[in-house]
C-alpha cells in the first residue's frame, strides 16, 4: 500500500462508536441464565411450528392471587359486594330494600299446599295505546302507593262481579269484557292473608275521574314506577302487560318482601279462601 494512501474501514467496521483512546471498553449486559426473553406472545416459530419455551422460563400470563398485586377495589366493584342477598331476612345488603328475588334452593317458610287466604281480593289493570291506569291510593292497605284499582269481594260476590265494582267506585269507569290473568296469595306478618284475583281489560266506559278512594294515573307501559309500589309488584305486573298467565305466591314482614315465586299458566290457580267468622 503506498505510504499516501488513506485506510479504508472495512465494512465490518461501519457505524461502529470510536473508542478514545483510554477509554475502556462498555460492560458487556449481563444475562441471567435462569431467564429467558421469550414470551408467550412472541414466541418464534421453527418450521411453522412454535419455539418450545424452555422449562425455566417465565410466564407472562396473570400472576395467581399469591402474586397479583393489592389494587384498591373500584367503585362498580364496590357497589356490586354491597348489594348482594342476604338470605335470612331477604333484603339487601347495604340498607336497600329492593324486593327479595326467590331463590329455587330456598324452602318456603310457607306451607302452600295447606295455605288458605283469609281475605279475598281483586285488582283490575286497564291497558290501551300503550299506557296502563294505574291509581294512588288514598286510604285503607297500601295508602298513598301506586296500584291498580280493586278491593275486597264482598259476600255473595264473584271475582268478576267485585273488580268491576271496585273499578267503578275508585275510577267511575265500567272496563269492558274483564279476563283474569293471575292469582297473587300473600302471607303477611301484620295483615290477613289475603288471596287476589288479577284482570285486565282493554277497554272501558267513562272518564277515569279523582275519587276520595283514588287518583287515576296513566303511565306508559315500560315507565311503570316500582319504586312507588309494592315489592311484589315488579315480579308478576309485566305479566299482566304480557298477557300471561300466572300463580304469584308472596311472604311479607310488614312491607318488606322476604321470599317470592312465580309460576306460569293458570294451572296452579285455585287457592281457597277461608273466611273469618
Amino acid at each position: 500500500m503506498p505510504a499516501s494512501a488513506k485506510p479504508q474501514p472495512s465494512p465490518a467496521s461501519k457505524g461502529r462508536r470510536k473508542l478514545k483512546p483510554n477509554a475502556s471498553a462498555p460492560p458487556k449486559r449481563r444475562v441471567n441464565s435462569s431467564k429467558n426473553n421469550c414470551s408467550v406472545s412472541k414466541r418464534k416459530s421453527i418450521n411453522g411450528r412454535p419455539k418450545k419455551l424452555p422449562n425455566n422460563a417465565p410466564s407472562k400470563l396473570k400472576p395467581n392471587a399469591s402474586t397479583r398485586p393489592n389494587k384498591p377495589t373500584s367503585a362498580s366493584r364496590m357497589r356490586r359486594i354491597s348489594w348482594t342477598r342476604n338470605p335470612v331476612s331477604g333484603r339487601n345488603r347495604g340498607g336497600s330494600h329492593k324486593a327479595a328475588i326467590h331463590d329455587p334452593m330456598t324452602a318456603s317458610p310457607i306451607d302452600w299446599t295447606s295455605w288458605q287466604g283469609v281475605m279475598l281480593a281483586t285488582l283490575m289493570f286497564v291497558v290501551r295505546d300503550g299506557q296502563v291506569l294505574l291509581i294512588e291510593k288514598k286510604r285503607g292497605l297500601g295508602a298513598g302507593k301506586i296500584n291498580g284499582p280493586g278491593g275486597k269481594i264482598e259476600p255473595g260476590e264473584t271475582p268478576l262481579q267485585a273488580v268491576i265494582r271496585e273499578t267503578q267506585e275508585e275510577l267511575c269507569i265500567t272496563p269492558h269484557a274483564p279476563r283474569k290473568l293471575g292469582e297473587l296469595w300473600f302471607a303477611m306478618s301484620d295483615h290477613p292473608d289475603i288471596l287476589c284475583h288479577v284482570f285486565r281489560s282493554d277497554e272501558f266506559s267513562g272518564i277515569p275521574t279523582e275519587t276520595a278512594e283514588a287518583t287515576p294515573l296513566w303511565t306508559p307501559v315500560d315507565a311503570i314506577p316500582y319504586q312507588l309500589m309494592w315489592a311484589d309488584d315488579r315480579h308478576w305486573l309485566p305479566m299482566v302487560l304480557e298477557q300471561r298467565p300466572f300463580l304469584g305466591r308472596f311472604v311479607f314482614s310488614a312491607e318488606n318482601l322476604l321470599w317470592s315465586e312465580i309460576l306460569h299458566g293458570s294451572a296452579e290457580w285455585g287457592g281457597t279462601c277461608q273466611r273469618p267468622a
